[in-house]
């Protein structure tokens, strides 16, 4: 029958899911709309996923398919790693006590995080997250188990 269904030659879909595959398309195009590309190669070499943009707290970088987006948090939160989204600043760590002013290009030990390490390059912070449930430890200089 008509009622309920959009029929094409090849599929017969519920008006319903046909609806919600639209709004699904419509938000997704908001957001690229709203998100500012990121050039440079940020996102080359990285896995799908978000990002810390050390330049700016209250955003994230987005890395779909090599390419980066910035993505603005709404007003008066920052992007949370740990919890991969935006959250309050009481509740996110990150390296706003640590300058790489003055410092050699290497990687230090994040002050306020030890699930993450900071990266100098030119006197630029930029904060690394390790991989879930490891630690950086500055003598080895690698993320690793926090008992080994």
């Amino acid at each position: 029958g008509i009622h309920g269904y959009v029929v094409s030659s090849k599929f017969r879909t519920n008006a319903g899911q046909h609806r919600r595959k639209m709004k699904i398309i419509l938000l997704l195009l908001g957001i690229v709309l709203v998100a500012h590309y990121v050039d440079g190669g940020f996102c080359t070499k990285k896995k799908d996923g978000n990002y810390v943009n050390s330049k700016d707290c209250t955003t994230y970088i987005a890395c779909v398919a090599g390419r980066g987006y910035i993505m603005k948090c709404p007003s008066g939160l920052v992007y949370n790693r740990r919890k991969d989204q935006c959250d309050y600043k009481k509740n996110k760590r990150s390296a706003a006590d640590f300058t790489c002013k003055g410092k050699k290009n290497g990687n230090y030990r994040n002050p306020k995080d030890n699930g993450s390490y900071i990266a100098c390059s030119n006197g630029t912070e930029n904060v690394m997250p390790c991989p879930a449930g490891l630690h950086y430890w500055p003598k080895k200089d690698r993320c690793d188990y926090p008992k080994n």
